[in-house]
């Protein structure tokens, strides 16, 4: 089994290779959320996935599927 970090779980989605940034990626396990920063600003909020490093894990992590894709039902 591979280790249970954010570059080997099915929800992980890798940004371009930025190395200026302080995330490589997003957690696209649950839907975008509203940033704190965004209430009330401007007429439309902005959501967004939580930013994530690739060294991270948490107690959603999945491995990733062999089709490579995302997948609800599959509990793997």
């Amino acid at each position: 089994m591979p280790q249970q970090k954010c570059e080997n779980c099915r929800f992980f989605s890798q940004n371009s290779s930025d190395s200026k940034r302080p995330y490589d990626g997003n957690c696209l396990r649950y839907p975008p959320q509203l940033r704190s920063s965004d209430y009330g600003i401007g007429p439309q909020p902005e959501f967004h996935f939580p930013r994530v490093s690739q060294g991270m894990h948490c107690g959603e992590w999945k491995p990733i599927l062999d089709s490579g894709s995302i997948s609800a039902y599959d509990e793997g």
